[in-house]
């Protein structure tokens, strides 16, 4: 009957300290890590002209204010050759 109070909470289990909680993953370095590798399948597939934006699309609120040339270029986390169709985010 106690199980049912505890149900679907995340409680450690003091009794039984060999228990390892999962090993927290680093998002942003994952994230970094799977632009980059996006940045090659496009290059490889479209050809130069693709990068990594400069604070990976995070800058909204810097980039708002940005002439469109520019606006166009740092919108997304990955920079785009000019006249490609799509932002990638």
């Amino acid at each position: 009957m106690n199980d049912d109070i505890n149900e679907g909470l995340d409680v450690d289990d003091i009794f039984n300290p060999e228990k390892k909680k999962k090993k927290k993953v680093d998002g942003g370095k994952k994230g970094k890590t799977a632009e980059r590798e996006l940045v090659k399948i496009f290059v490889a597939r479209f050809g130069e002209g693709f990068s990594r934006s400069l604070g990976s699309g995070n800058r909204w609120g810097q980039v708002k204010n940005l002439p469109k040339h520019a606006k166009d270029t740092l919108t997304g986390d990955l920079c785009c050759p000019k006249g490609f169709k799509w932002v990638l985010e």
